[in-house]
């Protein structure tokens, strides 16, 4: 039996998808980015968090997706890779936050890069009413070098919460911080004009798979 061009095509995708579907079941292939996902979460004992946002920057990287998670407990704001030939998607980095209802708001950043560019974004929760804001600030006396105030538009309510994720990359590198790391703070502003849940970012617990 001779088979045409296309049917040889046909067969070879059939036996693709049939292996796809083995290493799905078997683990040995994670089909979908969700799966890595979860991978992470159990790598660190999180319990199974729900998305938020997600974030795609081909620019950076074209097989890399960026997740906002959360639970109870913490907000992970963790990124998964695409590697056809070896596992499907795999698991990058997880940034952690625990969250602490009590506090009006809870704040990180993380910086994603390729080899010639990067991205820094910061995230965080909400859990009285106001605006986020950033400032870069003066060690000596505390004067402002530059801020920056979350738009309406990176706020998120997911199950009664408020979340949001904010593109801060201009914010950041601005040229004093090269050569001076300033104080990193954040606060939320309220209605009223009150400051209040003042912090110094830190950044988050980051772990990689490498």
């Amino acid at each position: 039996m001779t088979y045409s061009r296309r049917q040889k095509a046909f067969r070879r995708l059939g036996i693709l998808m049939i292996l796809v579907v083995i290493g799905s079941v078997t683990g040995l292939y994670q089909v979908l980015p969700s799966m890595a996902v979860r991978d992470m979460e159990v790598s660190y004992g999180i319990a199974p968090t729900d998305t938020i946002a997600r974030v795609y920057k081909p620019d950076i990287d074209r097989t890399t997706l960026y997740y906002l998670q959360e639970n109870d407990d913490v907000l992970m704001w963790t990124s998964v890779k695409f590697y056809p030939f070896l596992g499907g998607w795999q698991r990058m980095f997880a940034a952690i936050v625990e969250l602490d209802e009590t506090a009006p708001l809870q704040v990180s950043y993380e910086s994603i890069a390729s080899d010639d560019e990067s991205t820094v974004y910061a995230f965080g929760q909400v859990n009285q009413e106001g605006t986020v804001v950033l400032q870069a600030r003066d060690w000596e006396d505390d004067s402002v070098l530059a801020e920056f105030v979350v738009p309406e538009t990176d706020y998120i309510t997911y199950q009664g919460n408020t979340y949001f994720i904010s593109n801060i990359t201009e914010f950041y590198n601005q040229e004093f911080w090269m050569s001076y790391y300033p104080k990193f703070m954040s606060y939320l502003l309220t209605p009223e004009g009150e400051t209040i849940g003042e912090a110094r970012l830190e950044g988050s617990s980051t772990f990689y798979n490498v």
